[in-house]
């Protein structure tokens, strides 16, 4: 409810996603998050909370193919892995 909360501040949407990424990430103790949106059968990154210009860009490579194996696979991907924890929860 927070999380919708804090969406619903702003106007903008890619602001709105930043927002509640930034949260997200905060509150599960990550070092960034990041959305992404299904567009024609393929994942596309939306927004990541965290990173400069460049290393975005090597990101979002890596986190839409990871993104697309998850859906293929109807399952979350967690890295890294909880402590004693799977590394992909289903």
């Amino acid at each position: 409810m927070a999380l919708q909360a804090l969406a619903l501040k702003s106007a903008d949407p890619e602001a709105a996603a930043l927002a509640v990424l930034a949260e997200l990430a905060r509150a599960l103790g990550c070092e960034r998050a990041s959305l992404g949106w299904l567009s024609r059968g393929r994942v596309r990154l939306a927004a990541l909370s965290a990173g400069d210009a460049r290393e975005r860009q090597n990101l979002a490579r890596h986190l839409e193919a990871a993104m697309d194996e998850a859906l293929e696979e109807r399952s979350v991907i967690l890295h890294p892995s909880a402590p004693g924890g799977p590394s992909v929860l289903a």
